[in-house]
């Protein structure tokens, strides 16, 4: 019998959420997103962590991970932190900011729940300081300039997009926590090499092949 592409053995991401503090940021990942993002723009998705530290505030269009217990997407709203260890990578960073400052950039992003999703492409691509609709990155960053922090910056006469991608890999935030749900991997799937180096270059995590350490890892 053909084995499958990839198998869970873990039902929640391997993340420590007791380090997880209001203000913190998080990042995920599904191995249902499109190869595009997956490989390319590796996080799909991004939230904050709300004042009470133990729900999400985000910008959402559709369901992530396997959570399906909010039917109102298309909209900032507010969720448990459960929901983000389904998903099946996950990255929280912290940005450099004294805790009172993240605790109110939390603040700014619970003040919009209830706004509506970004309506259109253009406001997805170029709306980083839109506050008629948001995307899951503008909403990260409005709730930070709103403390001073230009997270991502971008050139003052071109305002693209804030992608999750790059406020991962901005210099004014520290990754403070990584989590997967470890996979089974056969040695002849075709997505391995790229599996590699997702494990290896995005989550600093192994992967298992046909139940075993990757010996290339």
């Amino acid at each position: 019998m053909k084995a499958p592409d990839i198998a869970l053995i873990r039902d929640r991401a391997t993340l420590d959420t007791s380090i997880l503090e209001p203000g913190d940021i998080l990042m995920v990942a599904n191995p249902t997103d499109r190869p595009a993002i997956r490989y390319l723009v590796f996080w799909s998705h991004v939230g904050i962590i709300g004042s009470s530290g133990v729900d999400v505030i985000d910008a959402v269009r559709e369901p992530r991970g396997e959570w399906h217990g909010e039917p109102n997407w298309f909209h900032v709203q507010r969720g448990p932190l459960s929901s983000y260890l389904l998903s099946y990578d996950i990255l929280a960073v912290r940005p450099h900011l004294p805790a009172a400052a993240r605790r109110a950039a939390a603040d700014y992003a619970e003040g919009k729940v209830g706004a509506p999703y970004a309506d259109s492409l253009r406001s997805i691509l170029f709306g980083r300081r839109d506050t008629s609709g948001y995307s899951c990155a503008s909403l990260m960053w409005q709730a930070y300039e709103k403390q001073g922090l230009n997270l991502a910056p971008a050139p003052s006469w071109f305002e693209y997009a804030v992608i999750p991608l790059a406020l991962s890999r901005d210099p004014q935030v520290e990754v403070i926590g990584r989590g997967t749900r470890y996979r089974l991997i056969p040695v002849t799937c075709r997505r391995l090499r790229l599996e590699r180096r997702w494990f290896r270059y995005v989550l600093g995590a192994d992967i298992l092949v046909d139940g075993a350490p990757d010996a290339e890892g």
